[in-house]
C-alpha cells in the first residue's frame, strides 16, 4: 500500500450572493478553515459580512494575486505566506494577519489590528509587509482610530498607506522604503504612536498631532504634522544579524502648529 499525505489546497473560486447582506450573528460567509494554499482565485461574497477566515498556507502567486472582494465587514483573515493578494471590502475588518506579504493591496473603511509576525524554524523569513494599505472611514465614532494598531515584524518597502482618519499604533521594525522607492504614510488626521525600524526613504504627512514617533535613523523623505510630542531617533546596536547604525536624522520636517495649549 501506499500512502499520500495530501495538502488542503482550495483552487476553486468563490462567489456567493446575499440577499439581505448577512449579519455580525449570521454572516454571508461564516468560518473558513483552508489548512493548504489558495492560489490564484477570486471570492466575492456579494456584498454581505464574512466572519472568520483561516488559510495557513500559500496566498496567490506571483503577477496572479488571490483576491477576496464584496465583502462588507470581515472579524478576522487569519492567512500565512502571502505571495501577492487584493483584499477589498467596503466596511470594517476586525483583525487581519500573516506571515508576510509580498505584494497586493488591501482596501476598507477600518481596520483593527494588523499582525505580520514572519516564520521561525526550517524556512525561516522576515515578516515584511509590501502591499499598500487603503482606509477610507469614517471610525464607527469620531474619536475611534480608523488603524487601531499595527504590528508588523519585517520591512515595509516602497508602498502607500492612505489612512483617512485617525492611526493608533504603529509598529514596524525592519527596513522601512527603498533608495529609489519611498514609503508613504498619508492622509491620516492624527497619530498616537508610530515606531519605526531602519527608515531608509520615508514620507510621513498628518493633518494632525503626532503624539510619539521613533527610529532608528532617517536617511530621506519627509514629515509633516501639526505637532509632534515627542520625537526619537535611537540608533542601533550590532546584533549577531545586524550591524550597528548611527541615530542619523536626514528627513525635511515641517510642523505647521498651533501647539495644543498656549506657554503660561
Amino acid at each position: 500500500d501506499i500512502t499520500k499525505s495530501l495538502a488542503g489546497d482550495f483552487a476553486a473560486d468563490l462567489h456567493l450572493t446575499a440577499l439581505n447582506g448577512g449579519t455580525a450573528a449570521t454572516p454571508t460567509l461564516g468560518t473558513v478553515a483552508v489548512h493548504g494554499a489558495v492560489r490564484a482565485g477570486t471570492w466575492s461574497i456579494g456584498g454581505g459580512n464574512s466572519g472568520t477566515i483561516s488559510i495557513k498556507g500559500i496566498i496567490g502567486t506571483a503577477g496572479s494575486p488571490w483576491q477576496l472582494s464584496e465583502f462588507a465587514n470581515a472579524t478576522s483573515i487569519n492567512l500565512g505566506d502571502v505571495v501577492e493578494a487584493t483584499i477589498a471590502g467596503t466596511g470594517a475588518i476586525g483583525t487581519l494577519a500573516a506571515k508576510r506579504w509580498t505584494a497586493g493591496s488591501v482596501t476598507a473603511e477600518t481596520l483593527t489590528k494588523l499582525t505580520i509576525t514572519g516564520q521561525t524554524g526550517v524556512g525561516a523569513f522576515a515578516g515584511d509587509f509590501n502591499a499598500d494599505l487603503t482606509l477610507t472611514g469614517p471610525a464607527t465614532k469620531p474619536t475611534l482610530p480608523v488603524l487601531g494598531t499595527v504590528a508588523v515584524a519585517g520591512s515595509v518597502g516602497n508602498t502607500t498607506w492612505s489612512i483617512m482618519g485617525l492611526a493608533n499604533s504603529i509598529t514596524i521594525g525592519g527596513t522601512i522604503g527603498q533608495v529609489a522607492g519611498v514609503w508613504q504614510l498619508t492622509d491620516l488626521t492624527g497619530a498616537t504612536t508610530l515606531t519605526l525600524g531602519d527608515v531608509v526613504n520615508a514620507n510621513v504627512n498628518t493633518s494632525g498631532n503626532i503624539t510619539m514617533l521613533a527610529a532608528q535613523r532617517w536617511l530621506a523623505g519627509s514629515i509633516t504634522a501639526k505637532t509632534i510630542g515627542t520625537l526619537n531617533v535611537t540608533g542601533r546596536t550590532a546584533t549577531s544579524l545586524l550591524p550597528a547604525i548611527a541615530g542619523n536624522f536626514l528627513a525635511n520636517l515641517t510642523l505647521n502648529g498651533p501647539a495644543l495649549t498656549l506657554a503660561g
